[in-house]
């Protein structure tokens, strides 16, 4: 005989392994595409992959940071399919409409693209970048409907199906350019998935007629979705300039390394956030329901957190060695105060979805200057005297003031006493 309590504990253990497998798998997907284009390309190829992309993070997060989590939370708040079906229909809406906003001021001034992302493309590839970046919403908001109704076999699926598009875009035979069929494979994956969506919601009924209650709830988030898509990468672009101008290349190199090898602690404990909490954050309507799921994430992922950014630190050479190249000397000072900033990037993060889960978009558009915008900025005020320890020290101090304010204003929205959190 089972108990009940053995069983819940049995699905959430489920639930949570199949969470960490699409943020695994996600991740191990553009890590065998990025292969896949140095192999068909050479190191050419991926840069100039990477200024793609660039691009079409530029015109895709400035929704999906913010409407994306409010269909996420919105969606976890009811369970009538109609319901979710008329919010996730106005958010690809929404979403297409405010990116393209960006958009055609992107392909009227080609210099502006080139000032915001740092890349110089070619016509051809630049609007086909655009248009696959405008178009990146759509999958992008399936995924976080299916977020809020705990779907993640479909999500699961639908990160594999994208990575298996691009290796096939990547291996195609013929003459044409690897970045023209790359871009070709993204843009009809999403207007194949916008085709499913159009097909399933002609046949689905009673969703129309809740509609109109569903583009107010989701407007709520639109000063998040600005400031976070907006300042983000503006804030990215003049940090790295600031970096490249100001250190040496071998130091802006060791930073760039040790900040990508620790992205797959900060990317996997991000998309747990987003993939398995987010959404019961969401559907809480009760402090007493609500302040365990923080304690949990805090348990579940801050504290492991901590222990896998201090075993990168003891190992920090060894792993910059194998995933890069040996001569890369990584001094310990500044190696250790960018983990400490890592480390509370996580708590800022946990705070973050608390603030998303209880609609305080304007909370999330203001913390969003206490990131990487304060961050750039104080790059680029101490640029006369920047060293990788100075900057490993405003790293930690940014991300430091992130979550305090994040965690104080969640806290006073529910006006309880402080020690919730610790």
């Amino acid at each position: 005989m089972t108990l009940p309590h053995s069983s819940a504990l049995g699905n959430e253990r489920y639930a949570m392994a199949l969470t960490l497998a699409i943020v695994v798998v996600g991740l191990a997907g553009k890590a065998v595409v990025d292969k896949a284009v140095a192999l068909q390309g050479g190191a050419e190829a991926v840069g100039l992959w990477g200024q793609i992309g660039s691009l079409t993070g530029l015109l895709s997060t400035i929704s999906l940071s913010g409407l994306g989590a409010g269909l996420v939370v919105n969606t976890a708040r009811t369970v009538n399919p109609a319901h979710r079906l008329a919010l996730l229909v106005a958010a690809i809406g929404l979403s297409l409409f405010f990116s393209g906003l960006l958009l055609f001021p992107l392909l009227w001034f080609p210099r502006l693209s080139d000032q915001l992302t740092g890349a110089t493309l070619p016509p051809l590839l630049l609007f086909m970048a655009a248009i696959s970046g405008w178009l990146e919403v759509i999958p992008g908001m399936v995924t976080a409907s299916w977020q809020g109704g705990e779907r993640r076999w479909h999500i699961l699926g639908l990160v594999v199906m994208g990575a298996l598009v691009s290796l096939a875009a990547i291996f195609w035979p013929g003459d044409s350019p690897l970045m023209v069929r790359l871009l070709l494979g993204q843009t009809l994956f999403s207007l194949l998935l916008a085709l499913g969506v159009v097909v399933y919601a002609s046949f689905a009924p009673g969703w129309h007629v809740l509609l109109n209650r569903c583009w107010s709830p989701l407007l709520a988030y639109l000063p998040a979705a600005l400031a976070i898509g907006i300042l983000s990468p503006l804030s990215s672009l003049l940090l790295r300039t600031t970096l490249a101008s100001s250190l040496s290349w071998g130091d802006m190199g060791i930073i760039q390394a040790q900040w990508r090898i620790t992205d797959w602690i900060t990317t996997i404990a991000s998309g747990v956030m987003g993939f398995y909490f987010l959404p019961r954050l969401g559907a809480a309507v009760k402090k007493e329901e609500f302040f365990p799921i923080i304690h949990t994430m805090i348990r579940t992922l801050f504290w492991p957190g901590g222990v896998l950014l201090l075993g990168f630190f003891l190992l920090r050479q060894p792993v910059t060695t194998f995933f890069y190249l040996e001569g890369f000397p990584v001094e310990a000072t500044a190696s250790g105060l960018l983990l400490l900033g890592d480390w509370c990037r996580i708590y800022a993060w946990v705070w973050l979805n608390a603030l998303f889960a209880r609609g305080q978009s304007m909370a999330v558009a203001v913390g969003e200057f206490l990131s990487l915008p304060l961050f750039a900025l104080l790059l680029w005020l101490f640029r006369e005297h920047l060293t990788p320890v100075l900057a490993g020290l405003l790293w930690l101090c940014c991300y430091l003031s992130y979550g305090l304010f994040n965690r104080w204003m969640v806290l006073r929205r529910w006006r309880v006493k402080s020690s919730f959190g610790q």
